[in-house]
């Protein structure tokens, strides 16, 4: 009974021994942490798209504790401290911290992010005011309708020159590439220098082909644009030309 007595002390306490090295190697990190004068931060643990408002990064990051000679100037730890309707102006990888500077405004001449668009397209501009791009809100990545509406003059049969107008789409599915603020010249600078300021204005960059430029950059110079928001399962059937004698007609 004596050997199995002291056998059984014995597992005990290669058991206890475990347990008790387990729980110092475990601590050993949080102990070598300590002494690194550590910090709370928010650090991005899914890729995110350029655009993303701040309000939807809960699903994006993580807090995390970090030596604090590791936490980056300006990093954040509660994302209540970023404008929830501002954007990341560019595409935001897993491991990055959350800094304010990656977000503006959505109307903000910094913001000039982009997505990869097909080899064989090209990049066509424009300069809309905000109701003609969805209140501002599109953002790279999108796809577009794109509306003419113009002024038409014709000879009536009396030789009269008459004039009506008409809205029409040019075409559909058109990839934004960029969206950024517009800025106008002002001279309010000193010694006469031009100063660039925000406008209310947003500029959209659009991969097209070259006969669509064509189309477009005419609407443009002699008509008034509008873009649509067009998702991938948005009904695009049934346009026609329409003027003053068929708008209300179904």
């Amino acid at each position: 009974m004596g050997r199995g007595v002291a056998a059984v002390l014995a597992a005990v306490l290669a058991v206890v021994g475990a347990g008790l090295l387990f729980v110092y190697v475990s601590g050993a990190d949080e102990r070598a942490l300590a002494g690194l004068d550590p910090r709370d931060v928010l650090v991005i643990t899914e890729p995110v798209p350029a655009g993303t408002r701040a309000g939807e990064l809960a699903a994006f990051t993580e807090l995390r504790s970090l030596p604090n000679d590791a936490v980056a100037q300006g990093s954040l730890a509660d994302l209540g401290d970023l404008d929830p309707e501002h954007v990341a102006n560019t595409t935001l990888t897993p491991g990055e911290q959350v800094l304010p500077s990656r977000f503006v405004s959505p109307d903000s001449t910094e913001l000039t992010v982009a997505v990869p668009f097909p080899d064989e397209a090209q990049l066509l501009s424009i300069q809309l005011s905000p109701e003609r791009v969805v209140g501002g809100r599109l953002k790279a990545g999108d796809t577009v309708g794109v509306y003419l509406s113009r002024d038409v003059e014709y000879e009536d049969e009396a030789g009269e020159t008459a004039r009506f107008q008409e809205t029409h789409a040019l075409t559909h599915q058109v990839l934004v590439v960029r969206v950024q603020g517009a800025s106008v010249a002002t001279s309010a600078a000193p010694e006469g220098e031009t100063e660039q300021t925000p406008s209310n204005d947003v500029i959209v960059t659009l991969a097209v082909t070259a006969e669509l430029a064509e189309r477009i950059i005419h609407g443009q110079e002699f008509g008034l644009l509008w873009l649509t928001h067009e998702r991938a399962t948005s009904d695009l059937s049934g346009t026609r030309i329409v003027d003053a004698t068929n708008i209300f007609e179904p």
